[in-house]
């Protein structure tokens, strides 16, 4: 039984890497990594601003966060 997970997981691992080199060679390699570069700039950029927000259920009642419901 144990075998058998080893050789599915390590032909996971190489088929992944395979479809991988595919995409990249064949794909719109740039495409895909100037996105990667922007949404990362983006997540990291905002990452700070949005882990400092309370929780919906902190806000006073006068205040809509970001959910869209005022507090309790």
């Amino acid at each position: 039984m144990r075998r058998g997970v080893r050789l599915i997981s390590n032909f996971n691992i190489l088929l992944r890497g395979v479809i991988l080199l595919f995409f990249l060679a064949f794909g719109p390699t740039l495409h895909v990594l100037n996105l990667l570069v922007e949404t990362t700039g983006a997540y990291l950029q905002t990452l700070p601003r949005w882990s400092s927000r309370p929780f919906c259920r902190t806000a006073p009642a006068s205040h809509r966060c970001c959910c869209g419901r005022s507090g309790a």
